[in-house]
């Protein structure tokens, strides 16, 4: 390629194709079905999901329409140019776009691993708001496309605390919300709060995790430092309400 734009169209085209694919399974739709509802083959679709060729605007409409999701979920690629990162002045999180989430389960007695991805534009986002992609109970962070729930939704910093607000692709009734102090700049990660609705039982939830900007080790992520410490259960009682430990007055 000759130069950055043809890299960067190159790259797009790569970007559409990977999100026709982790939609379509996401979606849990087969290869033949989907390839009958937009009526094309079975093979074709294959080499659009796979970049062996480019899909024309009016199949992505289709595409979009058949899955049931905005066309836009498409072709939300960033160019790959320094603007297209986050800015360190403005995110209080740092130039980094992706971040590694952990919690505990009681449920399956197991810390599950969840993958943020932001996904910024300078020039169309707000200024203290960033779209971001959230990959929830991943086996692994590099196989991150294998999650379990996949939500979309925004990043929404401040100066003390940030929120992240989450859809399900799948269910548009169930949203996630997360909230938490943000760290220092010499900390790798800090501790939040998670609400939403379980499923097993169905019922709201609020569980505490960790958000952390490089992969821990699961053996540093104690009793103590994932679940609810004593002195948090002690105010849950006393307060009726979760108050992370560094808050507890």
């Amino acid at each position: 390629m000759d130069n950055l734009n043809d890299l960067n169209s190159a790259s797009f085209s790569q970007h559409v194709s990977s999100r026709i694919k982790f939609y379509r399974k996401v979606k849990h739709m087969s290869l033949e079905t989907m390839a009958k509802r937009i009526h094309k083959s079975k093979s074709t679709l294959s080499k659009y999901e796979n970049g062996h060729i480019a899909v024309d605007v009016e199949t992505l409409y289709e595409i979009a329409e058949v899955l049931d999701m905005n066309i836009n979920q498409f072709v939300d690629y960033t160019p790959l140019h320094p603007q297209a990162r986050v800015s360190s002045c403005a995110n209080p999180l740092g130039n980094q776009n992706n971040f590694y989430i952990y919690y505990y389960d009681g449920r399956t007695k197991k810390i599950t691993k969840t993958y943020l991805l932001l996904n910024p534009n300078p020039e169309n986002s707000e200024a203290n708001t960033i779209p971001c992609y959230c990959y929830m109970d991943v086996p692994s962070f590099d196989k991150h496309v294998l999650c379990k729930y996949f939500y979309t939704g925004n990043m929404i910093f401040n100066d003390l605390v940030s929120y992240i607000t989450l859809d399900n692709l799948n269910n548009s009734i169930e949203k996630i919300y997360m909230c938490f102090l943000n760290p220092f700049h010499h900390t790798l990660d800090t501790e939040g709060l998670m609400m939403g609705i379980s499923y097993n039982p169905i019922t709201p939830f609020t569980l505490k995790f960790v958000l952390s900007k490089t992969p821990k080790a699961e053996s540093s992520l104690t009793k103590e430092r994932i679940g609810l410490q004593k002195e948090e259960l002690k105010a849950l009682k006393t307060l009726n309400m979760i108050l992370l430990n560094n808050m507890i007055p």
